[in-house]
């Protein structure tokens, strides 16, 4: 099983604000479902709550919640997503689901401690900065640079956004 960390950040380390991505850039989005198509995704429950219609197509969900058993009502969540209470359960049922699936990949897509504690599992790192300053605001979550004695660059793409016109690249990086 293959296991990633998967984000979008602005030029000032941002990736959400006020629980929200603070940009939409289709392009981007088109990315990003390309990538973790046909994979099993760990997410924090304010990502999970975040998503429109709670579930994204062709992908497993598992979401991690303090308090996951009252967090998805049984009875209205999508068949594909799986709620559990901390990472070390999050890649136990992973691993199940991957064998009953064929998945092969695993991606840790968010908030902030999603991607920290993905940094310990994960081999492979997609990062795509987004050509923005997000302005200062005190419900700003950032992220840490990448760490380039961790984490080799090994591609690079760089993508004009067809409706707004906003640049953004894209990095794959491979744990040294």
């Amino acid at each position: 099983m293959s296991i990633g960390i998967i984000y979008a950040v602005s030029k000032n380390h941002v990736i959400g604000q006020n629980n929200a991505i603070p940009w939409h850039l289709s392009d981007e989005l088109k990315y990003f479902s390309r990538v973790t198509r046909d994979s099993i995704l760990i997410m924090g429950r304010k990502t999970y709550e975040s998503l429109p219609n709670k579930t994204l197509p062709d992908r497993h969900l598992v979401v991690v919640s303090k308090d996951h058993s009252s967090m998805i009502n049984a009875s209205a969540a999508p068949i594909n997503v799986v709620a559990v209470g901390d990472i070390k359960e999050a890649m136990l049922v992973s691993r199940s689901i991957q064998r009953i699936s064929g998945s092969s990949q695993v991606f840790f897509i968010g908030g902030k401690e999603i991607i920290v504690a993905g940094l310990k599992e994960a081999g492979t790192l997609y990062v795509t900065e987004v050509d923005i300053e997000v302005s200062e605001d005190p419900s700003n979550i950032v992220v840490d640079p990448v760490d380039l004695n961790v984490w080799e660059l090994k591609a690079t793409e760089y993508y004009k956004d067809t409706k707004t016109g906003i640049l953004f690249t894209t990095m794959k990086f491979v744990k040294k």
